[in-house]
């Protein structure tokens, strides 16, 4: 995990899949997952003669006063594949 100067987490939690916990409001959250989101898709990767370009997927959840770290990764987990099935490279909040 990585605290970075803005006071958030960041950490893998498995495979292809990372968490960012943002301190503040939905907005700002949204901003900053659309923001990563095509910050990545801005860079091209080379391997060998090929040129890739990846896309991400995020699921955003916010955490209410009940929620504990389960409940927000299950809601952002479920946010994150309506994401993919919308055909991927968007940013999803859970409702």
């Amino acid at each position: 995990r990585v605290l970075d100067r803005s006071g958030h987490i960041v950490g893998r939690l498995g495979g292809e899949e990372f968490g960012i916990i943002v301190l503040s409001g939905e907005a700002r959250a949204m901003d900053l997952a659309d923001r990563v989101r095509t910050g990545v898709a801005e860079d091209w990767f080379f391997v060998g003669d090929e040129v890739l370009q990846l896309t991400m997927s995020i699921g955003v959840a916010m955490a209410g006063n009940e929620d504990g770290v389960a409940d927000v990764l299950r809601r952002a987990d479920e946010a994150l594949y309506v994401a993919k099935r919308e055909g991927r490279d968007r940013v999803r909040v859970a409702g």
